[in-house]
């Protein structure tokens, strides 16, 4: 039990991931400013949200041909019971190598898509409560999988 223990450990130290909600803060420019933000408003008109995805590899071994997944669920409310829905964007990003215990920054765009189906499930009275971030690093031969799980809160400002 304890050499299953100590294996898990040492899969979990692989890889450090890290995720942040950026908001593009720029007003009159055409060039987009990102700031990092603590929850989705859905006060606000206009949506230019971002995630920002740190992936670092604390391996001593450089990694090749990297295939991050990621799928987009939004986790709603009603009646005192939570409900998830399916993954409402999947798609996933390729890069070309890390050093070893180099990392690496990629970013999700296509979020402002979540809030047409947020506007439906509101309609018929679900209350967005998270955005549900999925990732997947694609194993290799020899690799394990490794998974990893964000949530982000929804809240909407009066």
């Amino acid at each position: 039990m304890i050499n299953i223990i100590i294996f898990f450990s040492l899969l979990l130290k692989a890889y450090e991931v890290e995720a942040f909600l950026e908001k593009n803060i720029a007003k009159f420019t055409s060039k987009p400013l990102y700031s990092r933000v603590e929850y989705i408003n859905l006060s606000e008109k206009k949506q230019n949200i971002r995630i920002r995805i740190n992936f670092k590899n604390s391996q001593s071994k450089k990694l090749k041909a990297i295939v991050i997944r990621y799928s987009l669920k939004i986790l709603f409310e009603k009646d005192s019971n939570r409900f998830e829905t399916i993954s409402l964007i999947s798609s996933f990003v390729r890069e070309g190598e890390i050093e070893p215990y180099g990392s690496k920054t990629f970013y999700i765009y296509g979020i402002k898509n979540i809030f047409t189906e947020i506007s439906k499930f509101r309609k018929i009275g679900y209350k967005p409560i998270f955005l549900k971030v999925e990732l997947m690093k694609e194993p290799k031969k020899d690799e394990e999988i490794f998974m990893k799980d964000f949530l982000f809160e929804i809240k909407e400002d009066l």
